[in-house]
């Protein structure tokens, strides 16, 4: 379990509720959190027992209820009710539902926002910031003091091996870095605030990139994050790189936060959306996914069981042997919207050792990037996107009678054809249209 700072944890049977304020952002286990309050409750028992021996007496008693159900003696519910949506229950069926954990979402009332620091207006809209704080982030992004050069940024940021750990992991040019934007922003982790970077790369023979950074001089956290400029695909693309020597390990690859990576070899199979957007090299890749697994708490931790802890070091193992490159392997990435990349050391020819292939995304990939309900071409509703079709054809019509086909049933959408002189003479007139019928028409309906 993990319970974040606003999280409280209720267990209906022991009639238990460990509020926000204790044992505030922790990584634990069920039995863990509940014999965390068993031993908080024991550090007072000595002087309660003197002071307080009919309470001692309960509280033994309640401590004996409590340890009944974190060894497992009984069933009941916990609940972790958390208003940011930062707390977590492991489900050890994912990626399936687990039919004993219920997930609910809800709208967060006034109060909760207030809690954490939304306060709304009258009128039920969120309050802004003052202008003048607005002002002095204004005067701080405007003073030349504050600003850094393209070579210092280049040092802080772009430097193969950083320690923040983010987004990047090979080193830039300086001379490829040609403007440095600098806007304001808070810390994502003290909220004080500073500077977000953003600088745009050009890939040859793939595309342009934008690449983020932020970092904190109150706490030293340190952010990167890289997205890939340009239109959507309408395709998705899938490379597969035959990695057979140390030179393929070096190869630099754009994996997109839309992207999955998998190794077919190893059964490594990598959802998209996992480790977000990297720039970074083949074996930099593989050591972050290997990085990820060994500190993941789930895994490797005291709630894992030994057959599944055995399992991963096993499986950690071949991953190590891919970076070490004790065996060949296919590094596949498969990005739905085509914004990834794997260096060709044969462009602009096609490298014997990559494969491409462009595929149609299924109805489930478009809605998952939410471009079934993107509309960029017609911007009216059906209705009137209609209405406006017909008056654009009815004023495009040809204005002489007799070259004009009068079948009014014929669609709008037929194709006109020409007519020579020998078919003029075998289309009849238009019949007149008296005023008096134009009267009685209209005063029916609407044409």
């Amino acid at each position: 379990m993990v319970k974040s700072d606003t999280a409280t944890i209720t267990v209906p049977e022991l009639e238990l509720e460990i509020p926000p304020e204790t044992q505030k952002g922790s990584l634990n286990t069920v039995e863990g959190f509940l014999r965390g309050v068993s031993e908080g409750l024991e550090q007072m028992q000595p002087a309660r027992r003197v002071q307080a021996p009919e309470q001692a007496a309960q509280i033994d008693a309640y401590i004996v209820k409590l340890t009944e159900y974190y060894e497992g003696k009984k069933e009941f519910t916990i609940t972790i009710d958390d208003p940011t949506g930062n707390s977590h229950i492991e489900n050890p069926l994912a990626p399936v539902e687990d039919p004993q954990m219920v997930v609910e979402n809800y709208e967060r009332t006034d109060v909760q926002n207030a809690a954490l620091g939304f306060y709304r207006n009258e009128d039920g809209t969120f309050v802004e910031p003052k202008e003048d704080e607005i002002s002095e982030w204004r005067k701080l992004k405007e003073n030349p003091a504050d600003k850094k050069s393209e070579q210092e940024f280049h040092k802080d940021w772009f430097q193969s091996g950083d320690a923040s750990g983010g987004a990047i992991s090979r080193p830039i040019n300086a001379a490829d870095v040609k403007e440095v934007i600098t806007f304001p922003s808070h810390c994502f982790a003290c909220h004080a605030p500073g500077d977000e970077r953003m600088v745009k790369l050009d890939i040859p023979y793939f595309k342009e990139i934008v690449i983020m950074s932020f970092s904190c001089d109150q706490c030293g956290y340190r952010n990167n994050t890289v997205k890939a400029g340009g239109s959507i695909a309408p395709k998705g693309k899938k490379i597969s790189l035959r990695v057979e020597n140390k030179q393929d390990l070096s190869r630099d690859i754009l994996k997109s936060d839309t992207a999955g990576l998998s190794i077919p070899e190893i059964d490594l199979l990598v959802e998209p959306g996992s480790l977000g957007g990297r720039f970074t090299t083949v074996e930099g890749m593989l050591t972050q996914v290997r990085d990820e697994l060994k500190n993941n708490a789930f895994l490797t931790g005291d709630s894992a069981s030994s057959r599944n802890k055995t399992e991963w070091k096993g499986f950690i193992n071949e991953l190590n042997d891919c970076i070490e490159l004790k065996r060949t392997f296919t590094f596949v990435l498969d990005d739905p919207v085509s914004n990834s990349y794997i260096l060709s050391l044969t462009a602009p020819e096609p490298d014997p050792q990559i494969t491409e292939v462009e595929y149609i995304r299924t109805p489930e990939q478009d809605s998952d990037l939410g471009l079934d309900a993107m509309n960029t071409e017609h911007y009216l509703p059906p209705e009137q996107q209609a209405l406006a079709s017909g008056i654009a054809s009815s004023s495009s019509a040809p204005s002489s009678s007799s070259e004009t086909n009068t079948n009014t049933t014929t669609q709008q959408s037929t194709p006109l054809r020409h007519i020579d002189a020998s078919e003029k003479a075998l289309i009849k007139p238009p019949t007149p249209l008296h005023l008096a019928d134009t009267h009685a028409d209209s005063a029916g309906s609407s044409r």
